[in-house]
């Protein structure tokens, strides 16, 4: 074959090339001698036209991976240095001062958590929250993080801790942290021993805002929340739902086994309710037999597996004392949609478990989009 301009297929080209480039720096050879070695064995001919590009090409590419790698490096280095840096500033402080990624695993703590856990820094950093503190203390701290997250606003948790022989009440502070999309990238974390009169005051806050029975969120709190998830709602992210669920026929049980049987059967329900639902989502007893629920998910699907979920669960048997009973629920349920205001919502909620006691019950429905601008509806006072 005689010496020509054309060049080979692109695709033997570009293999070509990559062979001259892996042989030139494995022998430390100029591609140009890698190259006169390929035709003296039988390669076939190259123009020297391509042969100048090819070997431009790799000098860009050396050029492009060194800027690359000379980045990397700089910034390796500053993270370090910023690491170093905060940990210097966190270790003056006289509280603990942490950073946890999404999956709750320590990636900072200042040197106030080596005393209060009595570990080395090497036996917390990388451990997960629940390997460090009591199981009942971890799924608070979860349940806060979640809250944090789903409300995009801190949160503030009070805990007993034993110390030295006796119990401090201890106070924790809590910040989701996101990206500038929007994404997390953990939680901020600060502890400290709680003030009386702040420890007083969380006392009171909680008390006006749990149901005395069951546990669970009362309706002040349950409005509460709704109005902060629907002031921060990405309606195109994640679909905002609210359910109502009662138990069929409640009366009949108190009626036949007695209120404190009742009871007995409320209190089971909300574990039962909280069992299945996630830690960032609000469980409420709004009065009687009637439970709230505010909950996030990606997909309608998902809305109806809990709800399927949540329906079953109801169905087992309860326990109580020396009875077994059978119950079911029906459950009502809407998706806020842009516009939505509580009345609004609770107003669908409302109508959607009205329409499955009618239809039967021991089932749920959900609640019909509206077909005009919701700012044009009745606003309805939430009784």
């Amino acid at each position: 074959m005689g010496h020509s301009d054309a060049a080979y297929p692109s695709g033997r080209a570009c293999r070509v090339a990559l062979a001259i480039a892996v042989i030139s720096a494995s022998l430390a050879a100029p591609p140009a001698v890698i190259m006169l070695l390929l035709l003296a064995a039988g390669g076939g001919f190259l123009a020297l036209s391509q042969l100048k590009s090819l070997s431009a090409d790799l000098a860009r590419a050396k050029l492009q991976a060194g800027a690359e790698a000379a980045s990397r490096i700089v910034a390796e280095a500053e993270t370090r240095l910023a690491m170093k840096q905060l940990q210097v500033v966190g270790d003056k402080a006289p509280f603990l001062v942490a950073f946890l990624d999404p999956n709750f695993i320590f990636r900072f703590a200042n040197s106030a958590h080596v005393l209060w856990f009595q570990r080395a820094m090497d036996e917390i950093i990388g451990k997960p929250i629940n390997a460090l503190v009591d199981p009942t203390v971890a799924a608070d701290y979860l349940e806060a993080m979640e809250a944090a997250l789903a409300t995009d606003l801190p949160q503030t948790i009070f805990h007993e801790r034993s110390w030295v022989g006796r119990s401090k009440s201890v106070e924790l502070s809590l910040v989701a942290q996101l990206d500038d999309g929007g994404r997390l990238e953990g939680y901020c974390l600060t502890a400290r021993d709680a003030p009386e009169e702040a420890l007083r005051q969380q006392t009171l806050h909680l008390a006006s805002r749990r149901d005395p029975l069951t546990g669970l969120c009362n309706r002040t709190s349950f409005i509460e929340r709704l109005k902060q998830s629907l002031g921060i709602a990405d309606f195109e992210a994640t679909l905002l739902t609210v359910a109502f669920l009662d138990i069929d026929h409640f009366k009949q049980v108190n009626d036949r086994f007695g209120h404190d049987v009742g009871d007995q059967l409320l209190k089971e329900l909300g574990r039962r309710m909280k069992a299945v639902l996630r830690p960032a989502d609000t469980v409420a007893r709004l009065d009687g037999d009637k439970i709230g629920l505010i909950m996030r998910f990606k997909a309608p699907d998902d809305v109806r597996t809990v709800g399927s979920r949540l329906l079953q669960r109801m169905r087992d048997p309860f326990i109580i004392g020396e009875h077994r009973i059978l119950a079911t629920a029906s459950i009502g349920f809407a998706i806020a949609v842009p516009g939505d205001t509580i009345p609004s919502l609770l107003m669908r909620v409302d109508t959607a478990l009205d329409e499955v006691k009618g239809t039967g019950r021991n089932d749920m429905i959900h609640a019909e989009v509206p077909d005009r601008p919701l700012s044009t509806m009745h606003d309805l006072t939430c009784q």
